[in-house]
């Protein structure tokens, strides 16, 4: 559930927030939910939990076959 929030900012720093936010395409409502959820860490979980999804395919998934050592493609000599 979203809930409004209202606050009083400086008008010429209200007036610098949108330009920023235009330059970014964005809106200031936007970037200060993304600000707030950045602060308690919101994207940590959802990064934390997409690690551990892509981990636990890494052990269960297919697994690619190379058939021997990988080369450089040039034989086997040292630079």
């Amino acid at each position: 559930m979203t809930r409004n929030l209202t606050i009083a900012v400086d008008e010429e720093l209200l007036a610098q927030y949108r330009e920023v936010a235009r330059r970014r395409n964005s809106s200031v409502n936007s970037m200060i939910r993304s600000h707030m959820a950045e602060t308690v860490g919101v994207n940590d979980a959802m990064k934390r939990e997409a690690v551990a999804r892509m981990r636990a395919w890494a052990r269960t998934g297919p697994k690619a076959d190379v058939g021997g050592p990988i080369t450089r493609g040039w034989g086997d000599h040292a630079d």
